[in-house]
This record gives C-alpha cells, sequence and structure tokens, in this order.
C-alpha cells in the first residue's frame, strides 16, 4: 500500500484537483491522508466531502502548525508499505505512481524512487525537470548528485520513500525549507535512489508562496538552519568541498542580514556558526572560489 499525505491550509481553491489527480491514479492500493492543518475556509468541509465518497480517504483535523507538523501527523498514523507526499494546491498525472512502486519492489537496494516534475507550472516559465534514468548508491554520491549535479530535486513530492526511512526521522518543525533540510538527513542514511523518467508532479506557481516573500528574520534563519544541517553531512567528503564551503558561506551571508537589518537571531544559531567554523587549513586549501574563502576568513578573524 502507498500512503499519500498532503497537508493542507488555505488551498480551497485547488483542494479539489488536488484530491481528484491522486483518485484518478492507474495505482489504486493507496491511503490517501488529508491533514487539514486548521486551516479557517472551507478545506475541512471538503476533505470530509471527498471522504464520504472514497473509503481510501483518511481525515485529521488539527491545530494549525505548519505543513511539517501536517506531514508528521500523516506519517504517524500512515499504514503504507511507502510514503508520498502531495501539496495541497499541486496535481499528479495519472500514470505516476505504479511504474514506480513495481521499480521499488523490484530494487531492494534503492529506498527513495524520484520521478519527474514540471516546476513553476503555471508560470511564465514552467521547466520539466529531473527527467533522467539513474540509481545513485552511497552517501557521497548522493549527495554530489543532489548539491553538484542538481540530478536530486530539494522536494519530497516527487519521490516515494520506503515507510522504514521514517521510523526515526521526522520533518523538522518550526522552519521554512523544511524540505531541503529533511532530504539533507534522508541522504545520510539511504542505500541508494533511483531517479525515474516515468510519471509527472505539477508542482504549481502560486501567488504568496514562500519563495516569492521578502527576506525576514524567520525566512533567513530557516534558511541558515537548512544549509548549516547540510554542511555538517557533507564537509567529511573532500569531493564536496566547494560545496561545503559554500553552504557555510551561505549561512554566513543570510546571518549579516538579519543582523544588517536590526533583527532578533536565535542565540542557538549563532552558537551553530561558531561551533561549526571551518578550521584554518580547511579554508585556505579549499579549492572554493577566492571569494568565499575571504568572507569565511574575515567572519574568522573578525568574529561572529
Amino acid at each position: 500500500m502507498l500512503s499519500i499525505i498532503v497537508p493542507i491550509f488555505k488551498s480551497e481553491r485547488y483542494l479539489g484537483g488536488c484530491i481528484k489527480s491522486i483518485l484518478e491514479q492507474d495505482y489504486k492500493d493507496i491511503e490517501l491522508i488529508l491533514v487539514n492543518d486548521g486551516s479557517p475556509d472551507s478545506c475541512g468541509n471538503i476533505c470530509e466531502e471527498f471522504a464520504k465518497k472514497d473509503s481510501r480517504i483518511i481525515v485529521i483535523h488539527k491545530n494549525n502548525g505548519g505543513p511539517s507538523s501536517a506531514r508528521n501527523a500523516g506519517i504517524d498514523i500512515a499504514r503504507g508499505q511507502y510514503i508520498t507526499f502531495v501539496d495541497s494546491d499541486d496535481t499528479i498525472a495519472k500514470n505516476t505512481y505504479s511504474h514506480n512502486i513495481d521499480l521499488l519492489e523490484s530494487m531492494p537496494q534503492v529506498d527513495i524512487i524520484q520521478f519527474p516534475c514540471i516546476k513553476g507550472y503555471g508560470g511564465n516559465s514552467p521547466k520539466h525537470v529531473y527527467n533522467c534514468c539513474q540509481e545513485i548508491e552511497g552517501s557521497e554520491f548522493l549527495y554530489k548528485a543532489w548539491l553538484k549535479d542538481r540530478k536530486i530535486s530539494n522536494y519530497v513530492c516527487n519521490k516515494i520513500f520506503r515507510k522504514s526511512l521514517f521510523v526515526n526521522k521526522r520533518f523538522k518543525e518550526g522552519i521554512f525549507y523544511e524540505d531541503r533540510h529533511f532530504i539533507s538527513e534522508v541522504l545520510a542514511d539511504i542505500q541508494g535512489i533511483y531517479l525515474s523518467n516515468i510519471g509527472l508532479y505539477f508542482y504549481f506557481e502560486r501567488e504568496g508562496q514562500t519563495t516569492s516573500k521578502p527576506d525576514n528574520a524567520f525566512i533567513l534563519s530557516s534558511k541558515i538552519t537548512a544549509d548549516m544541517n547540510i554542511y555538517r553531512h557533507i564537509k567529511k567528503y573532500p569531493s564536496l568541498s566547494c560545496q561545503s564551503m559554500e553552504r557555510y558561506n551561505n549561512s554566513l551571508f543570510y546571518y549579516n542580514r538579519i543582523k544588517k537589518n536590526h533583527w532578533t537571531i536565535e542565540d542557538s544559531i549563532v552558537h551553530e556558526l561558531r561551533n561549526n567554523m571551518p578550521s584554518w587549513s580547511t579554508i585556505l586549501f579549499s579549492p572554493s572560489p577566492l571569494g568565499i574563502k575571504l568572507q569565511i576568513l574575515k567572519a574568522k578573524l573578525l568574529g561572529i
């Protein structure tokens, strides 16, 4: 069985289309877990109406806690051998799950299947991305495929996971960029991922999405949290030296923007930046661009 978890908040205009695209899948052995994350509109009623018509639907109503909290609530009750996610304002092509579940069942060494998506669907320049066939195994090669080769996406919605991955893992709550944070955690523990060229996730471009909002302390702090988590995982791999230094430098940049705007920053973030500062030798001998090395050296000399 495939458990499909949909976190829902203020998406009444799009929710019906999202649910229909899931119920119309060729693959029928599913449970659809609709998590109404305290949405103040009619989303809760829409969920209940669909649940009356299809016994495969489970509805959770909870207080608002954000997409990570909603996904975690769905994971907690999921009964499927496999888990995937769909955002409530997106849709998915009819043939997406059947073939990819078959692949997972035939490849015990693979823990995740990634399938293609159309990024920015409904916007001015949609892109059909992550459309390739390749198996990748080993943490270093997985991180390289993600951060250097850009073959693995930041999204969880164009992936199917074995449920066993969630025994000790949940989405980090209280931050933005939770997908990026989660992917950085998962790649450290899995055996392999298969990049499939069958199926299609329609990632819609909507007004007011997080990525289009102006920076504030919370968004910048979330970026630091995500990038520092990636940095901690990849800094041990020499082949990813440039990528690890880039992540640390990004975090410094976001930190300095917070300071420049006189916004409040959590002590834990400052502590993390200080404790994970690269050593002198790491900075000096890194193959990273000179500009990045100079910025990190400046922070090391002047302090954070």
